[in-house]
């Protein structure tokens, strides 16, 4: 309906125009063809602005959420310092979830630095926070019950004291994942925006060529 408007437009005023000039009818099609494209890529042009403003919400709310349960994690984080402080052998420990604090603190960076990678990490973020709880529940067990550890054989404790180690290197394995992903993301979308400004400017620059040869010509 739109289409068959804007053609009864262009031909009405070529109809007007007629009367000082004559105009062919390859010259009225020309002239159809050019304002349909016009309306075309106006109609484009908002879709595209509508496109991005519905984006960058999202993304600003992905944003939001990971923030959220950032600062959970890193809650969680300075009670199981505290925890680790009960136990003799905490201090292996304790360096490991120093390391984890870090990686946490540099995934944020990342983040802030393009928020709308919050997408790829949100999901494990997440599951790191679920995680980093289990593992504070089964540490402040051994914190708690650790005068009865104590009265266990060497090798039984050391079992159950690597048991625990194991887990916080799984924790900071996740947590180096995530920082991966983010990165190893930014670095993709960094490239392909490289490509496209690349190719744009490659065809902007055989287009002038093409010119150049037809004035030359």
């Amino acid at each position: 309906m739109k289409r068959l408007f804007l053609i009864l437009v262009v031909v009405s005023s070529l109809l007007n125009a007629q009367r000082k000039e004559y105009c062919s009818p390859m010259m009225i099609n020309m002239e159809i063809e050019a304002t349909l494209k016009e309306h075309n890529r106006q109609v484009d042009m908002r879709k595209g602005q509508v496109k991005q403003t519905v984006l960058e919400k999202y993304n600003n709310n992905e944003w939001n959420k990971l923030k959220k349960v950032s600062t959970k994690i890193q809650e969680r984080l300075r009670f199981v310092d505290f925890a680790l402080q009960g136990i003799p052998t905490g201090y292996k420990l304790y360096l490991e979830f120093k390391d984890i604090k870090e990686i946490e603190q540099e995934i944020i960076k990342e983040i802030e630095d393009t928020p709308y990678a919050a997408i790829v990490a949100l999901k494990d973020q997440i599951e790191f926070a679920d995680q980093v709880q289990m593992i504070s529940r089964f540490l402040i067990g051994i914190v708690s019950s650790y005068g009865a550890i104590n009265q266990m054989e060497k090798a039984e404790r050391q079992i159950l004291l690597n048991h625990a180690l194991n887990e916080v290197w799984n924790l900071k394995s996740s947590a180096y994942n995530t920082l991966f992903l983010v990165r190893d993301f930014k670095k993709t979308v960094r490239f392909k925006a490289f490509s496209i400004k690349y190719y744009v400017n490659r065809d902007i620059q055989i287009v002038k060529d093409i010119m150049k040869d037809i004035k030359d010509f």
